[in-house]
């Protein structure tokens, strides 16, 4: 008899725990979507104190240190093994070059303002199908960066484009320590969930 009443109160017990963490979950989510729309607002109101060629190379480290691979001149400069020729025709990676017009920051109104000389480079596909497109330019008195992520679905063939504020705030991270500080304070340092 015992049995038979547990059955329903375990039921129960499984579907309010079930609710609980569906609810926890998505409140997570929004709580990360708030973090990224004021991380961005903030890093778009920032321009690196320096040369766009110093920031650019600690850019490229970065994307390296996370085993995206890089193409010509930027893989010779972070010390990655040149692609082979096979490599090279069907990877998307492309060294430094002129930024095109079109690039996502400009397609999504992203970073307001731009001026100056842009460059920009892609990486190859990581094993997850992931790679970045990275977007750099000059101003008076500086330069800023935008880091874009790209996903493929291999199943479907369908591909995610979207601004990465946290690879950019961890290379602000890396050059400008203090400025990092300022954001993260204004914006709240946990990434929620």
């Amino acid at each position: 008899m015992v049995s038979r009443l547990m059955r329903p109160l375990a039921a129960v017990l499984a579907a309010a725990i079930t609710l609980t963490l569906t609810i926890a979950s998505a409140g997570c989510a929004s709580a990360r979507a708030v973090r990224k729309e004021r991380l961005q607002r903030e890093l778009d109101s920032f321009a690196y104190p320096r040369p766009l060629d110093q920031v650019w190379d600690e850019a490229r480290r970065l994307l390296a240190e996370r085993d995206y691979p890089l193409a010509g001149k930027d893989a010779e400069a972070v010390g990655q093994r040149p692609m082979s020729w096979a490599e090279r025709i069907v990877s998307p990676a492309r060294e430094t070059g002129a930024a095109q017009e079109g690039g996502l920051l400009q397609r999504t109104g992203g970073v307001k303002g731009r001026s100056g000389a842009a460059q920009a480079l892609d990486t190859g596909w990581n094993q997850y199908g992931e790679r970045y497109r990275l977007e750099g330019w000059g101003e008076a008195g500086g330069s800023r960066i935008a880091f874009t992520f790209l996903k493929q679905d291999r199943t479907d063939r369908r591909s995610e484009e979207t601004r990465d504020p946290e690879l950019e705030l961890e290379l602000l991270r890396r050059l400008e320590p203090r400025a990092a500080a300022r954001v993260e304070s204004s914006i709240g340092s946990s990434p929620g969930g």
